[in-house]
């Protein structure tokens, strides 16, 4: 395998700081990435997405959900009223979340602690999540089953008098 010139793959000892890594994922990637969403998106397929009545993300998540009252909420706050200047402010969001999504993973890139502990976390939320859930289905389970044997044995006439 032959990689192109100019393209380096950078390990953790490359020189490079980790926070110009991220300033230029942010400004060579996030952000032409966010306004040629932004204008292809809601400027020039705008009429037609409405016309066709497809749904974006923004669509759903400022109708529907706990997302709706908080956009909503943040809409009126900063008086932002028009459909436009709404999804430039939602888009904002959405660089403003890269970021810091982009931040902490540099960070866990560059620390073995910071790294070991978030999957930790993950792992135990994983496993939190997993017991909840087996826990609620088969306890319901379990309630369905003897109802079904209550039922049964309330149907058939008692044995052996």
């Amino acid at each position: 395998w032959n990689a192109t010139p100019g393209f380096t793959v950078c390990d953790p000892e490359c020189g490079r700081n980790p926070l110009l890594l991220l300033a230029d994922g942010t400004r060579y990637f996030y952000l032409p990435w966010i306004l040629g969403y932004y204008l292809l998106v809601f400027i020039v397929l705008g009429d037609f997405l409405k016309r066709n009545a497809y749904q974006t993300l923004f669509d759903r998540v400022t109708t529907t959900g706990p997302s709706a009252k908080v956009l909503t909420a943040l809409f009126r706050r900063f008086g932002v009223t028009g459909d436009l200047a709404q999804r430039a402010v939602y888009m904002l969001m959405h660089l403003i979340f890269g970021v810091v999504t982009m931040g902490l993973a540099t960070i866990y890139w560059h620390s073995f602690i910071a790294h070991t502990a978030f999957l930790l976390t993950i792992l135990t939320a994983s496993i939190y999540n997993a017991a909840g859930y087996y826990f609620t289905v088969f306890s319901q389970r379990y309630e369905k089953g003897v109802d079904e044997q209550i039922k049964q044995a309330q149907l058939e006439p008692p044995k052996g008098c």
